[in-house]
């Protein structure tokens, strides 16, 4: 028994078919995480990049600000010359106890002339530095070796097993009875201690001055903090320069979009996720102008069919009526109603042409005089036409510009008067300007003569509608037309196109 069809129900009420229900059955279940999703959103949106990014920054001014003061404080330089001198005289020994624990070559504390400086004024200063690799100093008896038993807490911590062995790293200014010392203990791995006892007279530094303690915070922070906010102050910009990059991108895009353009599409990829809501929504508004035209291009085809057939077969009629009056008068309305549909047709359809053809201007305007040539001749109106002797190059459909020069000299050798002249310049960057030297055309209506269905007062000839398709045409080329009065009277229209020199691709 077959299964009843229900053409009514919803989709989702809608009886299943076997290859549905199959179908449903077989899908694979969806392995897309969710988590996974948020952060590909995340990747693409301006904000949380930025975000992410303020949040690293605030990570190194903690790091910087809070944890490294009280993990790794500065030296702070004292105003006391001789705790001046002590501090001095500890990183010269550090620094060669350092290099001699792992095994470089380190010059002699004594070949450092501030050393050497320290030792004349102090004849009473002993220095003892011990590594695994020597021993080096001006005593063989140090003082605090002894006393702090250095020998045998190096044997203890030796002894242990390796995965138990501590670090152990101490170093401490002191101050006794024969002046100030220092002594330092490192373990870790490897073994180094120094120590010095017995400074009583400072020396002059000259490289060292007293630092207030904005000065030192200041100089102290900026090595750690001032790089990390410059690079991320500067993958802000890249991230922002990339963004902005994108969406120019689609400007351009959006820009090129134009009534012999609607079928392109703006890309969604890579686009931040902020901008997308806008570009999909200008893809929609693309999608309904691309209905609309074919839904124009269906009307302009039905209308071509259901107007010209019936006014030919009504002209037909009209010819054989034997009054030769009556005749000519019905079948001159039947050639204009004609005239007019066809320029509706043409106005209507300007919209759906593309423009792939190299065309010459020069051709253009020798065909439109040449075409208009017997009207202005009946008038002895001379028609002339000015152009370069290289080719003006324009991308666009050689008929309809011909239409749209055609219909500017038309309209100059309707208003020119009886034995007068009509100018045609064309220049080498495209622009045509048509000139009569008729009455001119009433500042009033300079603005609205592009309209349709608008007609000047003295001169009701026509359907208003030449102008109307040379704007369009103009339009379509990407171009302008503007009508305004000449001195000396008449009127010159000038007609520019946005195309001249374009390449093929421009426009595609």
């Amino acid at each position: 028994m077959a299964r009843a069809k229900c053409r009514t129900c919803p989709p989702a009420l809608r009886p299943a078919g076997r290859d549905e229900l199959s179908s449903l059955f077989s899908r694979p279940a969806p392995r897309h995480d969710g988590r996974m999703k948020i952060l590909h959103a995340l990747s693409r949106s301006i904000f949380a990049q930025m975000a992410l990014l303020t949040f690293v920054l605030l990570g190194w001014g903690f790091y910087t600000f809070v944890i490294m003061p009280v993990a790794d404080r500065p030296e702070i330089v004292e105003a006391d010359p001789l705790v001046i001198t002590q501090g001095r005289a500890t990183q010269i020994l550090s620094s060669y106890a350092f290099g001699r624990r792992y095994g470089e070559e380190a010059s002699d504390p004594r070949e450092n002339p501030e050393f050497r400086a320290i030792l004349a004024a102090n004849p009473n200063m002993r220095y003892y530095v011990e590594t695994k690799n020597g021993r080096a100093g001006n005593t063989s008896h140090p003082k605090l070796y002894d006393e702090y038993h250095i020998a045998d807490i190096t044997r203890q911590i030796e002894q242990a097993p390796p995965g138990r062995r501590v670090c152990a790293q101490v170093g401490e200014p002191l101050k006794l009875s024969d002046g100030l010392a220092f002594v330092q203990y490192t373990l870790c791995p490897e073994y180094s201690y120094f120590e010095f006892t017995g400074l009583t007279e400072p020396i002059v530094l000259p490289d060292v001055e007293k630092q207030s303690y904005w000065d030192k915070w200041v100089t102290f922070y900026s090595d750690y903090f001032l790089y990390p906010v410059a690079i991320v102050f500067a993958l802000f910009a890249a991230i922002l320069g990339l963004n902005f990059s994108l969406i120019r991108r689609v400007a351009r895009i959006t820009q090129a979009i134009g009534p012999d353009g609607t079928h392109r599409r703006i890309p969604e990829k890579g686009l931040p996720i902020e901008v997308l809501p806008l570009v999909r929504a200008v893809n929609r508004v693309i999608w309904r102008m691309e209905e609309d035209e074919r839904q124009r291009h269906l009307f302009l085809s039905a209308a071509a069919h259901e107007l010209r057939t019936p006014l030919t077969v009504l002209r037909t009629r009209l010819e054989m009526i034997e009054d030769d009056e009556m005749r000519t008068r019905l079948v001159g309305d039947v050639r204009r109603l004609s005239s007019m549909v066809k320029q509706l047709l043409l106005l209507m359809g300007v919209r759906e042409q593309r423009l792939q053809d190299e065309v010459d201007l020069r051709d253009v305007v020798e065909d439109a005089r040449e075409q208009h040539l017997p009207a202005a001749m009946a008038r002895n109106v001379t028609i002339t036409v000015e152009a370069p002797d290289a080719p003006v190059i324009a991308l666009g459909k050689a008929e309809l510009l011909m239409v749209a020069v055609g219909n500017l000299i038309e309209n100059a050798v309707r208003f020119a008067p009886d034995d007068s002249a009509v100018d045609v310049v064309l220049g080498s960057d495209g622009t045509i300007t048509v000139r009569d030297r008729g009455e001119g055309i009433p500042e009033d209506r300079l603005s609205d003569i592009f309209e349709p269905f608008v007609r000047l007062k003295h001169r009701p000839n026509g359907h208003g509608l030449g102008l109307a398709i040379v704007k369009a045409i103009a339009d379509l080329h990407r171009g302008h037309v503007q009508a305004e009065n000449a001195e000396g009277g008449g009127a010159r229209f000038v007609l520019g196109l946005g195309t001249v020199g374009s390449a093929s691709s421009d426009l595609a």
